[in-house]
């Protein structure tokens, strides 16, 4: 028997290498139908229906018309001498170029996700995710347009008007809200499945 370092080598079991990984063509494709599909709802679809009160109603509610109603209110409370009691939250930022930058920002990690990038590719995936899921919670915060002060609040309401909720504004959605919901999530779960093997 040799004790031959290159029969030893030869004797022992080969080491399966890993995978190569692939760019994930699965996950592009899915995440290619998300950006078309909050493109649509940011230009497009309607985000508001029903009644007339400021919540969707007969006024036509495309992402920019809604930047623009929203403005329109806070003018009109502004002159009303009630602006100070009247939150709009997160939806004038996000009617204006908000929702743009959140929706380029997860196409462009979830691509990158999409990319072998070694070491780098399991926590590319988990930001792209990440943004996914910041530009889904920041959607269903802009739903809700404003608020009132509880004072005020309680003011209107003793005058028979009905301070708005966020259940009255989810209640009067149209497609395009839930259009660019379902971008950011099917955003995320093509970050999610990443590259692919082999």
């Amino acid at each position: 028997m040799s004790d031959s370092p290159a029969l030893a080598a030869a004797d022992e079991p080969v080491a399966a290498s890993a995978p190569a990984r692939r760019f994930g063509i699965v996950g592009a494709v899915l995440v290619g139908v998300s950006a078309v599909l909050g493109i649509l709802a940011f230009t497009v679809l309607q985000w508001y229906r029903g009644d007339e009160d400021g919540i969707g109603g007969s006024f036509r509610s495309t992402f920019g018309e809604v930047h623009h109603h929203v403005d329109y209110l806070r003018g009109q409370f502004d002159a009303l001498g009630a602006g100070k009691y009247v939150y709009f939250g997160v939806s004038p930022v996000y009617f204006g170029w908000l929702a743009w930058l959140l929706l380029a920002v997860a196409v462009g990690a979830a691509v990158a996700a999409l990319v072998p990038l070694g070491p780098y590719t399991g926590p590319m995936r988990g930001t792209a995710a990440i943004v996914a899921l910041a530009g889904f919670g920041v959607t269903l915060w802009a739903i809700d347009l404003y608020t009132y002060d509880s004072r005020f609040a309680a003011i209107t309401q003793a005058a028979g008007d009905q301070a708005p909720s966020f259940g009255s504004f989810l209640g009067h959605t149209g497609i395009g809200a839930w259009a660019a919901l379902a971008a950011f999530l099917l955003i995320g779960v093509g970050a999610i499945l990443g590259p692919r093997r082999g």
